[in-house]
């Protein structure tokens, strides 16, 4: 029979007295003491965000929850936000006024 191999994380570790989440202590250094969005970050990322990431984050798992976590919908909001500069936009916009199917095409 074959060895089974260990899985290791990094993401937490419990020990005796203390539960470890990315090398924080959970209940002395997290809880109460981070918001939902640090948290979030810091299981994605591995780290702690900044004060912009975490307002960026926030706003974003705000927008998830307005429709659900549907896979859609995420990437629908994630392509909108994420959009290409405005002259872009607008050289849509003029070739698409041009030609005469009302199917859109990229210039």
């Amino acid at each position: 029979m074959a060895e089974q191999t260990k899985i290791t994380t990094g993401l937490g570790k419990a020990e005796l007295r203390r539960v470890l989440v990315c090398g924080y202590d959970l209940n002395k250094e997290l809880v109460g003491k981070i918001t939902f969005t640090d948290m979030v970050s810091l299981m994605l990322r591995g780290r702690l965000p900044s004060e912009g990431e975490a307002k960026m984050l926030n706003a974003l798992l705000i927008i998830l929850v307005e429709h659900g976590m549907v896979s859609h919908v995420v990437a629908a909001r994630m392509l909108f936000h994420c959009a290409p500069p405005r002259c872009w936009w607008r050289r849509c916009r003029r070739t698409a006024k041009t030609r005469t199917s009302t199917r859109w095409r990229m210039p």
